[in-house]
């Protein structure tokens, strides 16, 4: 018998795919409390996030609305053994979101390429030296190649080829008070990329050790990898480096500071009883992402805004009559803020 209602449609393809409700909250960035009152008819989901419900549940939104009244037969219905399907499934979706993410910054650095090209070709005219144009095309290449790597993911050998197409460039028009013969550059940078790999190959280990043991042990471990207190209503929250999913909780939130850098990055505000009247966050983020989730019965409000090669995105939209309002001051520096609102 096909489900009468949205809640047990969603409950049911839920299940269908072997889905928790905690699984299904993190594909689409909710709470897993959202998604619970959507299955008991007690609230239903954003209209803005049904899409991204039909493409998880491999329907149209029709049927997810149940326009369609006859029953049908679905694909990939979950059997017994269905871990391959299920890592399959996982891959296709990394590799979506990977190729959704090149697509979106490849004409932001494609632009700043450009701008450094145009800066520098017309610094050649004040400099007493010969610069050749395909000297500046390789080099500002090298150095944009390596900052857009940082910006996507913080690595040791990305910060080796940002230093390196700057120290290229300054070499290039005689801005540097010494220079470094092809001899001693190429095992230089070498040395530096073999430590780096090095490095990596530790931080891949320890994160490891952390994230795929669910001990309470490696749990408490795991929280002590943030800095985060919100101690009389006041946030203080510093993120830096991997990434982490923090959970604010407030009977009365007055404001605070969010410091994020190098990383991915979830604040989630849904444990926030009630806003003060002047409630004010002030956000630093450079190098990564930074995504809100802020209750729909709460609005957000910029009482300051500096980009610099960075984007702001909001999700959503708050209800007709807000609660309260959570305003920002946000300083975002070669990364993206993205406010997202939940139910």
């Amino acid at each position: 018998m096909e489900p009468t209602s949205l809640g047990k449609r969603i409950s049911a393809h839920r299940k269908r795919l072997g889905l928790t409700q905690e699984q299904l909250a993190e594909r689409i960035g909710v709470t897993p409390q959202a998604v619970s009152k959507w299955e008991n008819n007690l609230s239903c989901p954003d209209i803005s996030l049904l899409p991204e419900l039909a493409e998880i549940f491999g329907v149209s939104i029709d049927d997810l609305l149940g326009r369609n009244a006859p029953p049908r037969a679905y694909e990939a219905e979950v059997v017994e053994n269905t871990g391959h399907a299920d890592k399959t499934d996982k891959v296709k979706k990394s590799i979506r979101k990977r190729i959704s993410r090149v697509t979106h910054y490849s004409g932001l650095w494609f632009a700043v390429y450009i701008l450094l090209i145009g800066a520098l070709l017309l610094l050649r005219n004040f400099v007493e030296t010969e610069v050749t144009v395909w000297s500046v095309l390789w080099k500002t290449a090298v150095l944009t190649i390596g900052l857009s790597c940082l910006v996507h993911k913080f690595s040791f050998f990305s910060i080796v080829l940002s230093l390196t197409g700057v120290y290229l460039l300054l070499e290039n028009f005689k801005l540097l008070p010494f220079t470094l013969g092809r001899g001693v550059i190429l095992p230089l940078i070498l040395l530096i990329w073999g430590v780096s790999l090095f490095l990596d190959v530790l931080s891949r280990h320890h994160r490891h050790t952390y994230y795929v043991n669910d001990s309470p042990e490696n749990e408490k471990q795991r929280k002590e990898k943030r800095s985060y207190a919100c101690a009389d209503g006041y946030l203080n929250c510093d993120l830096a480096f991997g990434s982490s999913r923090t959970a604010v909780v407030a009977t009365l939130l007055r404001g605070g500071e969010i410091d994020s850098s190098f990383g991915d990055f979830v604040v989630d505000f849904s444990g926030c009883e009630a806003l003060a009247e002047n409630c004010t966050i002030d956000i630093d983020h450079s190098f990564g992402s930074l995504t809100l989730l802020v209750p729909d019965r709460f609005a957000v409000g910029f009482l300051h805004e500096d980009h610099a090669a960075g984007g702001k995105t909001i999700k959503g939209s708050p209800i007709e009559h807000p609660q309260g309002t959570l305003h920002l001051k946000t300083d975002v520096s070669f990364g993206t803020l993205v406010i997202r609102y939940v139910s």
